[in-house]
């Protein structure tokens, strides 16, 4: 592997952070840009300039944490992420405003809805830096980006001085950036004026309106993902091989936690695909290609709304027009980050099919190299053994039945549908599993249905247990975890592999 800068890998994460956030892909970059072009219009020292660019670009990496309750709450998720972009730091009133349609939710959320939601957000995105190998401001910022100048902020009424620099630079540049998109430099400047000793440092509010004229002009760079990279604070961060694979697990894990049907899925697609690609003794280079392809294939997914993703009926003509674009936009989402460009355009292969019938561009098989076949397979494979919002997980001797049916209609490859079904067989037993974490048996089986979005009542249902011995086995799990919320508790399922016994 050359040398792989974490700007960009970061870049491309931003750009799917925007379209999770139902905006265009450059919108967290023009965000950052902006960003910075202010850290450096006011001098701030080298170190918090470095701050300023990463939690920018990593501002919404915990926006699809709860995108299974907001479209719950709310019907299209997508649309709420708009609204809330466009609201006063996290605090969303469910009123009209001049530049807003009012938010109707098609069912009342809990009254203290949003402030779960910020802390289960900000929680969930501090993790996901963690994992990536952020450091501690890094860290701390991403659990302050909703607070409020005047301390009626979530999750924690942080007030003034409390909320770091950084942080109270970026609150300013993300919302004007957006601001001006709608309505222009005088638009944005009457926000920030505004929102000024409310939700903004008023001195900082005051400076960015003063330079406001200059700093938008920065926002017309030709490329702007070359402009940010050039505007990364020296030196340039490598990631080592090591940090890279973790950083692309996070990806996954930020993909993945948009729905309770798909946690770990990601994950559990690449375990298998790199077990089946040593079956075909291929080489290591591209092994690790097929893994690192494997974790980023559904990153086009967080432009789907969650109600089509996790939709129990069946999908309209419409919805699949969507579903079939998803592919499309993994592509996009790496295509102009020269090192990453393989591995997008390596992921966008994973519905294709042999006979032409895959998307999004339906490739003949003589334009779909072994390595596209093996993740189309394990995708299929580790799809169907997972539960979906319109039946549960199929079993193993169906899921067998049905991958032979595919290779009979030329739609998979035999060969590699063989070595899946070998490596599916050999799977560990459960029993003689030492779990991560101390977990018994019990509070794994606990930890699944959370990590599926059931309830307590539901689990002791399914469990024929009762309701108080369910919230004793999801404390112990909790306490054994480290965590606080079924979100992170989820999360730590994902990259410690415990939600499905044959990986």
């Amino acid at each position: 592997m050359g040398e792989i800068r974490l700007a960009e890998v970061m870049t491309s994460l931003a750009m799917a952070t925007g379209l999770g956030m139902g905006q265009s892909m450059d919108w967290a970059l023009r965000g950052c840009l902006l960003s910075v072009r202010f850290a450096e219009a006011i001098a701030l020292a080298p170190s918090i300039l470095r701050d300023v660019y990463y939690l920018s670009l990593l501002h919404y990496i915990g926006c699809t944490t709860d995108a299974h309750q907001a479209a719950r709450f709310f019907g299209n998720d997508l649309n709420l992420m708009r609204y809330f972009a466009l609201n006063h730091m996290g605090i969303m009133p469910l009123e009209a405003t001049e530049l807003s349609n009012p938010l109707t939710p098609k069912q009342a959320p809990p009254p203290d809805w949003q402030r779960e939601s910020n802390l289960v957000r900000c929680d969930v995105a501090m993790r996901l830096a963690k994992w990536c190998g952020f450091w501690t401001e890094i860290q701390t910022g991403l659990w302050q980006l909703f607070e409020r100048w005047n301390g009626e902020g979530l999750p924690n009424g942080l007030k003034g001085e409390a909320i770091i620099l950084p942080v109270r630079l970026v609150q300013i540049a993300q919302d004007a950036e957006t601001f001006y998109r709608i309505g222009g430099v005088k638009t944005a400047i009457a926000v920030i004026k505004e929102r000024a000793g409310s939700g903004y440092d008023p001195d900082l509010a005051a400076c960015f309106c003063s330079l406001a004229d200059e700093l938008f002009i920065s926002l017309e760079e030709v490329s702007l993902r070359q402009a940010i990279l050039d505007a990364e604070p020296l030196p340039q961060h490598i990631l080592s091989a090591k940090q890279f694979e973790r950083t692309l697990e996070a990806i996954a894990d930020f993909v993945d936690i948009k729905s309770p049907f798909t946690a770990g899925h990601s994950r559990g697609v690449a375990k298998l695909a790199v077990s089946t690609a040593k079956q075909f003794d291929l080489p290591e280079e591209s092994v690790r290609l097929l893994r690192q392809a494997a974790l980023l294939h559904d990153i086009g997914q967080v432009s789907i709304p969650t109600e089509i993703v996790d939709k129990p009926t069946a999908l309209t003509e419409c919805d699949w027009e969507q579903i079939r674009l998803h592919p499309y936009f993994t592509e996009r989402v790496f295509a102009r980050a020269q090192p990453l460009q393989p591995i997008g355009a390596t992921a966008a292969l994973h519905r294709e099919r042999l006979d032409g019938s895959g998307y999004h561009r339906g490739l003949p098989a003589s334009m779909q190299p072994l390595i596209a076949r093996i993740l189309a397979t394990a995708e299929v494979y580790q799809a169907m053994t997972e539960p979906r919002s319109y039946r549960p997980p199929i079993a193993t001797e169906d899921a067998s039945k049905i991958l032979q049916q595919e290779v009979a209609a030329g739609k998979l490859d035999g060969e590699v549908v063989k070595a899946i079904l070998t490596i599916a067989g050999h799977s560990v037993s459960s029993q003689q599993r030492q779990w991560a974490g101390g977990l018994s048996q019990r509070e794994i089986e606990v930890l699944r249905f959370l990590a599926r979005g059931h309830s307590n009542r539901e689990i002791a249902e399914i469990l024929h247990i009762s309701i108080k011995t369910v919230g004793h086995h999801v404390q112990h799990i909790y306490n054994k975890l480290g965590v606080s919320n079924r979100a992170a508790a989820t999360l730590y399922a994902m990259q410690h592999s415990l939600l499905h016994d044959h990986l």
